[in-house]
């Protein structure tokens, strides 16, 4: 954030929240929107494109 002049992405309160072990069912969003889960490596790959086209 220094060296880039922008506020930080990430703050010490957002990385202690984000690697927490949270765990929450999809299931009430399966059965209504017929939501299926991707795989974690999609995910990662797709934000981190997100992320290169809109940050940088």
């Amino acid at each position: 954030a220094m060296i880039l002049r922008r506020n930080a992405v990430l703050t010490p309160y957002s990385v202690h929240t984000l690697t927490r072990n949270y765990r929450f069912s999809h299931e009430k969003a399966t059965r209504k929107l017929n939501y299926r889960p991707r795989k974690l490596e999609t995910t990662i790959r797709d934000t981190f494109e997100w992320l290169k086209s809109t940050m940088l």
